[in-house]
């Protein structure tokens, strides 16, 4: 998740197509991948953030941009 929020910021201050570019490195040529698209909205990571951010919302926002 951190590199989602990362790269999500970044596609703001770098410009959306480095971002996406980066995106996709990061996130959907690994292994395992970690797609913001991925979340199946369990909540277990909002119980565990210590900035008590909406994540399920914040990473539906990440995905549809």
């Amino acid at each position: 998740m951190p590199t989602n929020f990362a790269i999500y910021n970044s596609s703001y201050t770098d410009g959306y197509f480095n971002a996406f570019r980066e995106y996709v490195m990061c996130t959907t040529l690994r292994n395992v991948q970690s797609n913001a698209s991925l979340c199946v909205k369990c909540g277990k990571c909002e119980q565990h953030c210590p900035q008590h951010l909406n994540i399920r919302q914040e990473l539906v926002n990440v995905a549809r941009r």
